[in-house]
């Protein structure tokens, strides 16, 4: 049994995977720049509710999704050096097997 797998789909993948990584990184930029006003619920309780909870919950959010993008990036940038390591390892392969002949 073997497993065929083409390192141009696997490169191509990479590059889906950094399309995912700039979407989050647009959406968190998005989300990094909407701030509701601490007066949005009036001016008692506003404050009280969007500094101590909107805001917090907010910033765990883009921080989130921050390491959320960096873990694509970083998935991407491995899938690109499996692919090389594909095509490495099958030379080496084919080479051998080119002088057994």
């Amino acid at each position: 049994m073997s497993v065929e797998i083409s390192p141009d789909e696997v490169r191509r993948h990479a590059r889906d995977v950094d399309e995912v990584a700039r979407m989050l990184d647009e959406a968190r930029s998005a989300g990094a720049g909407a701030r509701m006003s601490s007066d949005a619920y009036g001016y008692l309780i506003g404050p009280l509710f969007t500094n101590l909870y909107l805001h917090p919950q907010g910033d765990e959010l883009i921080d989130v999704m921050r390491h959320a993008s960096e873990g694509m990036r970083g998935l991407a940038d491995q899938l690109r050096t499996m692919a090389t390591a594909f095509e490495e390892t099958d030379g080496i392969s084919a080479a051998g097997l080119r002088r057994i002949r």
